[in-house]
């Protein structure tokens, strides 16, 4: 028998994840989702640790809008920039 029979439902009583048609556990507390990809094997889980993630942006295209392009005349097209990326945050320490 495996760790978690087929019919078995492990829930922590809140209603944030449910619903939205993910499918997780919970590992010492924190949420764990499971995604189908084909390139991670089925013997390996991969995590990341958000405390330790920073956003950073551009200030200069933080959603800055462009000038609006007319389609057809009732209808017009507007583009906004962003640009920015993840960057791990005490990367020394952290990697193991």
């Amino acid at each position: 028998m495996g760790l978690l029979q087929a019919i078995q439902r492990i829930t922590d009583g809140s209603t944030s994840k449910q619903g939205a048609g993910f499918r997780s556990l919970d590992f010492t507390g924190v949420p764990v989702y499971y995604e189908d990809n084909p390139g991670i094997p089925a013997a390996h889980g991969y995590m990341l640790n958000t405390d330790y993630i920073k956003l950073k942006y551009a200030p200069k295209r933080n959603f800055t809008p462009l000038p609006q392009e007319r389609l057809q005349p009732d209808s017009f097209v507007q583009m906004l920039l962003w640009a920015g990326q993840l960057l791990p945050a005490m990367r020394p320490s952290r990697v193991c």
